[in-house]
């Protein structure tokens, strides 16, 4: 399973308002300065965090996007589920319309296993564990604005 670019960028830029959690509102661009991140898509992210209420939003001189919650208080998964929806390697684990098969498929088994354990590790772990971390050198983009 890999990971969309929304959502790497979306825990990305999450680690970082963590990293400053206290500290007031941060800037589309601080963000994506920071991280490495295109302002343009970021803003589309950010819309879609502050609608789920993870993050707060200030206007004017010295607004910007902040944590509604502490950063131990914010599952990865709270943030994986906003910007993927359902978490699932195989689309037969959500929609029974897709699989003919259903009931006697030899791998539905383990794909909802795999499924619960990933979901397991995102329940798991906060955005305070990435707080310290700084910025993934894979999303670094020389082309950034």
């Amino acid at each position: 399973m890999k990971v969309s670019t929304r959502t790497h960028y979306g825990l990305s830029a999450m680690s970082y308002l963590a990293s400053r959690h206290g500290q007031g509102p941060a800037s589309v661009r601080e963000i994506a300065q920071a991280q490495g991140l295109p302002s343009k898509y970021l803003e589309q992210l950010l819309a879609r965090l502050k609608a789920a209420e993870l993050i707060t939003s200030a206007r004017g001189a010295g607004g910007g996007y902040a944590l509604s919650r502490a950063p131990e208080q914010i599952q990865l998964w709270e943030v994986y589920e906003v910007l993927e929806g359902e978490l699932s390697p195989v689309e037969c684990l959500h929609d029974p319309a897709v699989c003919r098969n259903r009931k006697e498929c030899p791998t539905r088994g383990m794909w909802r296993q795999m499924t619960e354990a990933m979901k397991q590790v995102l329940q798991q772990s906060t955005l305070a564990e990435f707080a310290t971390e700084g910025p993934c050198s894979c999303l670094r983009r020389p082309d950034v604005d």
